[in-house]
């Protein structure tokens, strides 16, 4: 493909990337509905931005929702705006920080080896599954990891380019920006494998041609102005965010979501990275040379982030992502060096094969999506009168709100004891309460919720799990629709005449 393009010229090459990906990585991106609970959540708060003009402090269903920081709300809100309230724009983000990240491993290749390494290297990142899967899913993942490796990338090309004021300056920015998005990995990456390779290849001087202090103030000017005004609109923020969110949640053995073994994202990488992870073996042996400071930077690279992310009990599939673009111009570097017939020729059947299989993945998302209840939001918006209000009965459905544009009602055990069993919606709004002066009525236990089905009308979602739960306080209920186990009640029979 790319490969065959013999102007050894900056512009067509990127050009002809920029193309492709943004066919490969939009045809089908607004073609099926929100994943929950990450898109569903973020993209209201999104949502909710826009509707009340407060772009400092995020709200989940009208709750304080302060455990990410700002920049991928405000990036969702603009989609939004400009593109309306639908999957296509809560995705737009995610498939451009794709593409950025290609186009930096290219360019960044490059510069560090060659024209064809760099070539190679961004088509494997970009036909990557896991990679790929990032670019049409809207949570920080991705994003963040773009921007990490965009950081490092840049930084290591400075030290081998004549335009390396240039190149430093998209390596702060992009780690404020990384910092924006979701916190202190966005500075402890870069300082730590940084850090690492100065002090193994003993490159002191390095650290007189970085331009620290300038990039400080870069930083600070990204960074500051966001946390100085959030913390000023909730004064726990500070405390709540950096210690609770970013160093307990890694250090601390108490219950986060999902609890996974230490070897958890080698099963990942090997998934995630097919069918290029046949190539890593090769190309790592190849790249273990204390002569290579190019290469060892890359695989300190990966080996420091997989050891990160490995030491915590919470571990999620997108957390390993930044290793993907070193592991891409390993590969790419490699594959360029050995290059012949029959690896063209391998290397374009792995390209088209994983291009049309990824393709084909996401035009079937739509029916592997078993979280959403998009059909019954939509539903929700026809039949809900003035007087009504929509209850979600002891789950919270993240997609909601955004597709039935209201907030909602949510009855639940809101006891302590339940809450910290559990890390999942009930904590983040038990959390919320840090910040809010007076109660939330939108939030109440189980004895509220049948005192309001006594005295007005309630449109109630209620999961097939609990609906044995609902019957032992009433029979008297009507079933108005019901998708993925969920099924949308009302106590009122005029509601069955609105539908």
């Amino acid at each position: 493909m790319f490969l065959i393009i013999h102007r050894n010229n900056w512009i067509t090459d990127l050009f002809c990337l920029a193309l492709f990906l943004l066919l490969f990585y939009t045809v089908f991106l607004g073609s099926y509905p929100l994943f929950t609970p990450d898109e569903g959540r973020y993209a209201e708060i999104a949502l909710n931005m826009i509707h009340t003009s407060d772009y400092i402090t995020p709200r989940v269903n009208g709750a304080i929702f302060l455990d990410k920081p700002i920049l991928y709300f405000w990036l969702q809100a603009c989609a939004i705006k400009l593109l309306g309230v639908n999957e296509w724009a809560v995705r737009l983000f995610p498939a451009l920080f794709g593409i950025l990240g290609v186009i930096i491993t290219y360019s960044c290749g490059r510069v560090l080896f060659d024209r064809r390494s760099g070539l190679i290297a961004a088509i494997i990142l970009a036909t990557t599954p896991l990679y790929f899967g990032g670019t049409h899913y809207a949570n920080l993942d991705l994003e963040v990891a773009v921007l990490i490796s965009c950081s490092l990338l840049t930084f290591l090309s400075a030290l081998y380019s004549p335009h390396r004021l240039y190149f430093l300056f998209i390596a702060y920015a992009s780690a404020a920006l990384a910092f924006l998005t979701k916190g202190l990995i966005g500075f402890v990456f870069p300082i730590m494998i940084i850090g690492t390779w100065v002090l193994l290849t003993k490159q002191w001087r390095v650290l007189k041609k970085i331009y620290f202090i300038p990039g400080l103030i870069l930083i600070m000017s990204i960074v500051t102005p966001w946390y100085i005004l959030v913390q000023k609109a909730n004064p726990s923020f500070i405390h709540y965010f950096f210690v609770g969110q970013q160093i307990t949640r890694y250090l601390s053995g108490r219950i986060f979501n999902n609890q996974m073994p230490i070897w958890f994202f080698i099963p990942v990488i090997l998934i995630g990275f097919l069918p290029w992870i046949f190539f890593v073996l090769p190309a790592f042996l190849k790249s273990i040379s204390p002569e290579n400071p190019i290469k060892l930077f890359l695989l300190l690279w990966v080996t420091i982030v997989f050891t990160f992310f490995s030491i915590p009990h919470s571990k999620l599939v997108g957390y390993i992502l930044p290793i993907f673009p070193p592991f891409a111009l390993l590969v790419g570097h490699y594959l360029s060096a050995t290059w012949n017939q029959s690896k063209r020729f391998l290397f374009i059947i792995c390209v088209s094969v994983n291009i049309i299989f990824l393709l084909t993945l996401t035009a079937s998302a739509s029916y592997l999506n078993r979280t959403s209840v998009k059909p019954l939001a939509l539903q929700l918006q026809h039949i809900i009168q003035p007087q009504d209000e929509v209850v979600a009965y002891f789950r919270y459905y993240q997609d909601i709100p955004f597709y039935f544009g209201q907030h909602i009602t949510v009855a639940a055990d809101w006891s302590p004891s339940i809450i910290e069993q559990n890390d999942n919606w009930l904590r983040e709004f038990w959390n919320s309460t840090l910040f809010e002066n007076k109660k939330n009525n939108r939030f109440i236990n189980e004895y509220v919720f049948w005192q309001r089905w006594q005295t007005k009308h309630l449109l109630v979602l209620v999961s097939a799990n609990r609906l044995d739960q609902f019957r032992i306080h009433t029979k008297n209920y009507s079933i108005l629709g019901e998708y993925n186990n969920v099924f949308l009640i009302s106590n009122s029979s005029d509601a069955i005449k609105a539908k």
